[in-house]
């Protein structure tokens, strides 16, 4: 059932809601996700859309912005759509508005969407994207890799997780926790041995695509390369993209994950976390 209060005061709960304080960044998702789909849902309706004022239709875009930057629920996207199909309509759409919904695209990898988009924007004040050939199936964990120096064509290179110790590890190379944690890592070489012969580090969808930032990175980090991520849907077994966080996995199931990486560092928890998984930091997986 769809709140009976104004728009505004729908915004304001939802973005008081995004607000709050979580444990991890899924808590977050999952929390905003059923709140807008049971506050928003009329955003889904072109003609409720339509009969909103100026006003409302701008408390509803931010409202559905950020819900699909939380959530990548493509229903959301959709209400993105619908809100700013309404405002480009009274040409009240800015660019601002316009970049946030194709970036939200992009995040979710929808490239012919984005930038069928871009084409249609007057003067392609939005960049292209590049395209992404798959490889992978449906819903299987897969990193992105640019086909050429040029990067405007990106294959989606299929990754097993089902067999063995494996270590997951979600990170950001502009992020100083995960930065912090490679550091101290490297520090203990039968640490870092260890952990680079089962771990996989992998970086949360961003509104754009990019590899710029993971090329810079892996040159300085080779044992701890990050790859880019197609989907966060293909990876269920995170259910946190918060960084940094180590997902320690045994044949597919996650047996315990470490999140975050405080100043006296999390060395006993990612050594407990490898024995879990069978790895020993002195020898082979």
């Amino acid at each position: 059932m769809v709140n009976a209060a104004t728009m505004q005061q729908r915004f304001a709960a939802l973005d008081a809601l995004y607000e709050k304080s979580y444990s991890t960044s899924g808590e977050r998702a999952k929390a905003v996700d059923s709140a807008f789909l049971a506050r928003f849902s009329d955003l889904l309706n072109p003609s409720k859309v339509s009969a909103l004022s100026n006003d409302d239709l701008r408390y509803a875009f931010s409202a559905a912005n950020i819900a699909a930057s939380a959530t990548s629920d493509a229903s959301i996207t959709r209400a993105m759509w619908q809100v700013l199909d309404a405002l480009s309509k009274r040409k009240l759409a800015t660019r601002s508005d316009r970049a946030n919904y194709w970036g939200q695209l992009v995040m979710e990898r929808r490239m012919d969407e984005a930038n069928a988009y871009s084409r249609a924007i007057p003067g392609n004040a939005l960049p292209l994207q590049p395209v992404i050939k798959r490889a992978a199936s449906a819903g299987s964990p897969a990193f992105l890799e640019a086909t050429d120096a040029s990067k405007r064509v990106f294959i989606s290179v299929p990754v097993d997780v089902t067999e063995g110790a494996r270590v997951i590890v979600v990170g950001h190379p502009y992020c100083h926790f995960t930065r912090n944690a490679v550091a101290a890592i490297d520090q203990e070489p039968e640490l870092s041995a260890a952990i680079g012969k089962v771990a996989m580090f992998i970086m949360p969808p961003r509104r754009t695509l990019d590899s710029t930032e993971a090329e810079d990175w892996n040159k300085a980090h080779p044992r701890e390369a990050m790859h880019l991520v197609e989907r966060k849907t293909d990876w269920p077994m995170v259910d946190s993209w918060d960084t940094p966080t180590f997902y320690f996995l045994r044949n597919g199931r996650v047996v315990t994950k470490v999140t975050g990486w405080p100043r006296e560092g999390h060395m006993s928890e990612l050594m407990a976390g490898l024995a879990r998984i069978g790895v020993n930091v002195s020898g082979e997986p």
